[in-house]
């Protein structure tokens, strides 16, 4: 008996992308030979390669940004962090993949105000959800540093799950102020 064969391809002079499925098969009247069952996926490799794309471009613009970009789930664990907020925080790879909190960089004299905060926004609207916090940040070295964050609330089925946003070191900012 023969084995059965899947695939896809490509007929290039019209652009067009197919599943082919070849079933050995035996018909009705016993003879022996293959069906051949043809599938038009042009639509979602288009729309594959689109949001292959459009990942590749916000790829791009979150490494490139002087900022922090960072994403957390509902319970503060961090699930995402660009190369910037390495280097702004003095975390790696494998500090995040272990397993931080975002809590981990909030001074512990704000802390509490940040987090009261984002609990009570998480029961909440998701529009009710704070825009922005200033507050003291602390690096893995314990050094700290003032910083804005501006984020938005994650929202799966009008339940906020997280938060994204940008951390911006405001060191500079502080010390004009402190001048004048």
């Amino acid at each position: 008996a023969g084995k059965e064969w899947s695939g896809e391809f490509i007929l290039s002079t019209k652009d067009i992308h197919l599943f082919c499925r070849i079933v050995p098969t035996v018909f009705d009247d016993g003879r022996k030979g293959v069906s051949v069952i043809l599938e038009d996926i042009t639509e979602r490799k288009v729309s594959e390669a689109a949001l292959f794309a459009s990942e590749k471009r916000f790829q791009s613009l979150v490494e490139m940004l002087p900022q922090s970009i960072w994403e957390c789930d509902d319970r503060g664990n961090v699930t995402f962090v660009n190369n910037q907020t390495y280097a702004m925080y003095g975390y790696d790879y494998e500090d995040v993949e272990k397993g931080m909190t975002i809590w981990q960089t909030i001074h512990p004299d704000d802390r509490e105000r940040v987090l009261g905060d984002f609990i009570r926004a998480s029961r909440e609207e998701p529009r009710e959800f704070s825009e922005f916090h200033e507050f003291m940040s602390i690096r893995k070295d314990g050094s700290t540093f003032p910083l804005i964050t501006y984020h938005v609330p994650i929202v799966h089925e009008n339940k906020i799950t997280g938060m994204r946003g940008i951390g911006i070191d405001i060191s500079e900012r502080k010390r004009a102020e402190e001048a004048l």
